[in-house]
């Protein structure tokens, strides 16, 4: 039979029912919420215990932790090493030489192992985005050493570090831990008795910080042909568990292979940082677009803070880490060694994997396709239970609202004679969703506009006071309005959440389904949670079956426990693109406000979270006093940014959370068409690398006073006349500063010449160019062609690329070039046509260059300048530049 719920005494009974688990629940439902986000965080935080030297003899073929540390603290020692300076070249070379020297020394009489140092020069063409490099480099250095495989086969398996850092970092991180675990990779493999079925080389490259160009350089060794896999090795933090999170392209049986004792790795990491929102990129691409290579790519991405800093040094890194990247790389390698798929002759067909690990306890990984199917059934099986739900047995019509089948099964709820019920429902809970973000939105627009922007970056726990607390109360709010919604129609306590669940659940559901049309391997985060959110209900369903009375009371717990994996896997993620992002913003620059795009991430977060709880909201006596409670924790957190608590800033050695500065002390020469000097002048150089530069510096470095418009400047001269660091800088123009100086930092101008072929003169509408620059290690040149003519050919790449940047309307093109292990000039031909005469000048070129190390004195007015700065201030680079631009006259005869 049909009980009617808008009867007062079938109400009050069921209001009795409530409250005998009202106040367990409640604190349960907390409990859990809170309870999985900690266990969240003490598993990020747990590192495998480290094996040390004296555990070798009982862990023969183990990973032993502290031998690769040992062979970190001599690479830490010697300092920045970039490519160029003597730390890079001779140094870092000479070190690597030797230990490489010595464990081969050691090695099992079974083993062939060769070391070869490489030094190369070559170009290519980086497809940036939004404008694209030609990066030229001459005498890059690499150390390379290879274990052969039984029968010298010729196919190998690639793993690679870099050795170089950023001008003020030893790189204790970046890269120096990768480079000792691949060194005590290489100790492991040389003492097996054992040859590898293929072989495996180890790529310690020179030059990665200096625009992925020793990798590149890499491509014209002789073994480069051989490799078949690569095992890519980085970092943007330091230390922690390294993660996977690029694979492929397309290479399905790749992860049959990261069969590894902590794996930690996940598509939608993988789609993240493929999308360029990331400031970054690594070696991997180099050698999957230059050198087709298939692969793994690793990062190191906790403690980002100390990402290109002095402080990421060697101390700060546990020895967890090393045992924790060591144990998975070896065991990768070995398995990789031995693989089938490396033979030559070896197919399979390709295709995108979906994968994810499970609290580094498993790996799961399947194909693209396999997961459209598992998404698509448990899309269809989460409508089906809906409508299986809300089809009972038809009431009569002298019966009214929303009846409930108690005494056959408590799962049918009928929503009598009208649709509308669920639609209003979904309606309600989607706006509390949209009003969740809206409002987050808004607290993150006053925030900036106020000048409060980025208070979480020293104190990240400040985000669940300023924008958790605020999305969770819209939640709350909405589910307020859905319960006397229900209940005014009929529906008691019990069976109001039941149907806000099966609402959200649905929400998720069409979620899921754009998802999964949209091709978002990412998808299947939300499929986990809709699928445990079914077999709850399928659960209850059989209890009810067997005790329809108890089900009401049983029910909430059951569909608890089934919120905590996927509650622990959605904060798994959250705590992972929280704690990679905020560092980032850091160095993320001015255009973009950073408390919005925070404050969404959060809210996203907290909507996938909350949202499956906030139906059991309803159980609590005085629900109001919740959101009060919620509220309060909001103002906070608004009134901790109001404290000294707020400041974005701060400084420790031992916890640095300090705003990056890059800083040159720049000379620049600006010519006209009759090559007359109209600007030369200098001045301290450097670009907004948060939102809150200069503004957080004002007052304290006088010296900004005399900061001054660029207007006028980026309109006679390429790049507002300014040494930028790379092509992706450019965007960046508007942003930059410049505080005029009376002190030069040179004596003398760029060193360069340029001259017409003789080959060139029997063309009429040709004419090929030479150019040469020399003088520094990093020089940076625009080719901007006058709109009379085109170019046609350009030495450094074998097709010329289409050019994005525009200058006066004229296409330009950006090239770099870097030398390592002995000086080299930056020399190319470029060649033009016209359709017309040779009477106007034939392109516009500017020249800059930089000294980053200490080959050149900086000037005492320099020095004093960066004194000013805060000790909460961190300089990433402080050099000198020079800038020059001229124009290409046609030389005619």
């Amino acid at each position: 039979m049909f009980y009617s719920m808008g009867g007062r005494k079938s109400f009050q009974k069921d209001e009795e029912d409530h409250e005998t688990i009202a106040y367990p629940f409640t604190i349960i439902a907390i409990a859990v919420i809170v309870g999985l986000y900690g266990s969240i965080y003490a598993i990020d935080h747990n590192l495998p215990t480290p094996l040390y030297l004296s555990d070798e003899e009982a862990n023969p073929n183990s990973f032993i932790a502290e031998r690769a540390r040992d062979y970190l603290k001599p690479l830490v020692a010697i300092g920045p090493k970039v490519a160029g300076h003597i730390n890079n070249e001779e140094k870092a070379v000479d070190y690597l030489t030797n230990t490489i020297n010595d464990i081969i020394a050691k090695a099992n009489v079974k083993q062939k192992i060769e070391l070869r140092n490489q030094v190369a020069s070559g170009s290519f063409y980086l497809d940036y985005k939004p404008h694209g490099s030609i990066n030229t480099y001459e005498n890059i250095q690499n150390v390379v050493v290879k274990i052969y495989g039984k029968n010298d086969p010729n196919t190998s398996v690639l793993i690679n570090t870099h050795f170089d850092t950023v001008p003020t970092s030893p790189g204790g991180s970046d890269d120096g831990i990768n480079v000792a675990v691949a060194l005590e990779v290489l100790t492991k493999l040389s003492q097996s008795s054992e040859q590898p079925t293929h072989n495996v080389i180890i790529l310690f490259n020179g030059a990665e910080e200096a625009g992925l160009i020793a990798s590149h350089a890499f491509l014209s060794h002789t073994w480069a042909n051989e490799v078949r896999v690569l095992i890519n090795l980085e970092a943007t933090g330091a230390g922690g568990k390294e993660i996977l999170f690029q694979t492929g392209p397309d290479k399905p049986w790749l992860l049959k292979y990261y069969n590894v004792p902590h794996p930690h790795g996940n598509a939608a990491g993988e789609e993240v940082f493929q999308s360029n929102i990331i400031p970054s990129d690594t070696d991997f691409r180099i050698f999957r677009d230059y050198g087709g290579y298939i692969g793994y790519d690793f990062a190191f991405t906790r403690d980002g803070y100390r990402y290109h800093t002095k402080y990421d040094g060697f101390d700060n890194i546990k020895l967890g880490a090393f045992q924790h990247t060591g144990d998975n790389i070896l065991h990768l390698t070995r398995n990789l060694m031995e693989a089938e798929e490396l033979d030559e002759n070896f197919t399979e067909e390709d295709g995108k994997m979906i994968f994810y690990d499970i609290f580094g306890l498993f790996f799961v990984h399947y194909s693209e396709t396999t997961g459209v199917i598992i998404n698509s059934l448990v899309i269809v099986v989460s409508f089906l239970l809906l409508i299986w739900v809300c089809c009972g047995e038809h009431p009569t019509t002298s019966e009214r609202g929303l009846l409930v089948r108690t005494s056959v099964g408590f799962l049918h709820v009928k929503i009598f004679n009208s649709f509308k019920h669920i639609v209003v429902l979904l309606v309600i809970t989607l706006i509390s969703w949209l009003l969740a973000v809206g409002i987050v939105a808004l607290i993150a627009t006053i925030l900036d506009v106020s000048h409060r922007t980025m208070t979480w970056y020293s104190v990240p726990a400040i985000n669940f006071g300023i924008y958790v607390a605020p999305a969770v109360a819209a939640l709350l709010i909405a589910s307020l309005i859905n319960h006397r919604y229900i209940r005014n129609i009929g529906l008691t306590n019990s069976y109001n959440a039941l149907i806000q669940v099966h609402i959200v659940r649905i929400l998720w559901t069409l979620v899921l389904m754009v998802g999964t049309i949209m091709q978002l391997r990412m998808s299947y985060v939300l499929m986990i949670g809709i699928l445990f959110n079914i077999v709850a209900m399928i659960i209850s369903h059989i209890i009810d079956t067997i005790k329809p009375k108890l089900t009401k009371y049983v029910w909430p717990y059951v569909y608890i426990l089934s919120t905590i994996i996927p509650t622990m896997i959605v904060y798994s993620y959250g705590h992972e693109v929280i704690a990679l992002f905020i560092p980032i913003l850091g160095r993320f620059g001015s255009g973009t406000n950073p408390d919005l795009l925070i404050g969404l991430i959060m809210a996203l977060f907290t909507i996938m979270i909350a949202s499956y709880y906030v139906p059991l909201f309803i159980y609590s006596k005085k629900p109001w006093y919740i959101i009060i409670t919620i509220l309060a924790i909001f103002l906070t957190g608004i009134i901790l940014i109001c404290t000294p608590v707020g400041f974005p800033y701060t400084f420790s050695e031992t916890n640095p959370r300090l705003q990056r500065f890059s800083i040159y002390h720049t000379m620049r020469t600006i010519r006209n068409d009759e090559t007359n000097t109209i600007k030369h002048d200098a001045g301290f150089y450097f670009t907004r690398q948060d939102r809150n530069t200069p503004r957080s510096i004002e007052g304290i470095v006088t010296s900004l006073n005399g900061a001054i418009s660029l207007e006028d400047d980026c309109n006679i001269a390429i790049a507002c006349g300014l040494p930028i660091s790379n092509s992706r800088s450019i965007k960046n123009l508007e942003n930059s500063i410049w505080i005029p100086t009376n002190v030069n930092p040179f004596d003398t101008g760029i060193s360069y010449k340029y001259e017409r072929d003789q080959s060139s003169h029997d063309s009429p509408t040709r004419r090929t160019f030479s150019f040469s620059v020399e003088g520094s290690s990093r020089i940076d040149l625009y080719l901007s062609i006058r709109t009379k003519y085109k170019l046609i050919n350009l030495s450094l790449v074998e097709k010329l690329p289409e050019s994005t940047l525009m200058w006066n309307d004229q296409p330009t093109y950006y090239m770099a070039f870097k030398y390592g292990r002995t000086a080299a000039p930056f020399s190319f031909k470029f060649t033009v046509e016209t359709d017309s005469d040779w009477s106007t000048p034939v392109a516009d070129v500017a020249i800059t260059t930089k000294f980053i190390d200490d080959a050149k004195t900086k000037k005492r007015e320099y020095l004093e300048f960066l004194n000013e700065f805060p000790k909460w201030t961190i300089f990433m680079v402080t050099g000198l530049a020079q800038y020059e631009n001229l124009v290409i006259d046609p030389l005619n005869d």
